[in-house]
């Protein structure tokens, strides 16, 4: 998931990607199927594979999910999330080396263990 988040946000960051999500936002109304072939290209076909490489992991005992397109929504949601928002509105260069890093790092740590860790669930019952 770290070499799938790292990808995903070195292309998202792209000037190029960058310039067809800020025209699709403005055109979305008037052109709705731009913005759906936007979607499907971009952050859905994203959530499409990465939906694939968690029923492979959940296939082979990997990991335990119920919803492998939940997760691989939320995922890529989060590598859109904030930071990358602010680079599409100019606040912020793009996320590079050691801050992208911990960045998807944080992402995926969030992912795959939550924020709860299993002695404080315990505590709670």
């Amino acid at each position: 998931m770290t070499d799938f988040g790292s990808q995903l946000l070195q292309v998202y960051q792209t000037d190029d990607l960058i310039g067809i999500f800020r025209t699709s936002l403005v055109e979305a109304e008037r052109f709705p199927r731009l913005a759906r072939t936007v979607y499907e290209k971009g952050p859905g076909r994203a959530a499409s594979h990465l939906t694939r490489i968690l029923e492979d992991a959940k296939a082979k005992g990997e990991i335990q999910v119920i919803d492998c397109a939940g997760v691989a929504n939320h995922f890529v949601s989060m590598i859109r999330g904030n930071q990358y928002l602010k680079v599409v509105l100019g606040l912020r260069p793009p996320l590079k080396g050691s801050e992208a890093s911990a960045f998807v790092k944080s992402a995926v740590d969030l992912c795959l263990h939550g924020i709860v860790t299993p002695s404080s669930a315990k505590r709670k019952k």
